[in-house]
């Protein structure tokens, strides 16, 4: 599999990192290990919340969406959505993988993304969007 990045996106100040997991079938220890860092990262950011702060990428990522947004509605970025969620106490599990990175974009306030590479075929291509996708 071929991970290609636009060198646009470091003009912009943006860093692009792949990580290959392999997930195992969940078991007892795996679901305390989420439910562990599912209760931490909300404690952090009812924490934020309380203090009325927020993750310091969040303002970039909000610059981001009105810069290359185009035609598409306006939605929070991602770690906005998954703070809120977990504020509300409305998340919800999806798939292990998910689940944890979901709990990581809240942390630290970062857009993540997961693919299953046996459903891919050629390359993946991280840019920034022209509106075609």
């Amino acid at each position: 599999m071929q991970i290609n990045v636009d060198p646009e996106l470091s003009k912009l100040g943006l860093m692009v990192c792949a990580i290959v997991a392999t997930p195992a079938e969940p078991n007892e220890e795996g679901h305390l290990a989420y439910r562990r860092l599912r209760d931490d990262v909300t404690t952090e950011v009812v924490r934020r919340s309380h203090a009325q702060l927020m993750a310091a990428t969040i303002p970039a990522l909000h610059d981001l969406q009105r810069r290359y947004r185009g035609r598409s509605k306006a939605m929070a970025p991602t770690p906005v959505q998954q703070t809120e969620n977990l504020l509300r106490g409305k998340s919800r599990l999806i798939h292990p993988i998910v689940d944890v990175y979901n709990l990581w974009s809240a942390r630290l306030g970062l857009s993540i993304g997961a693919f299953d590479l046996d459903r891919i075929q050629g390359s993946i291509s991280v840019r920034v969007t022209n509106g075609s996708e």
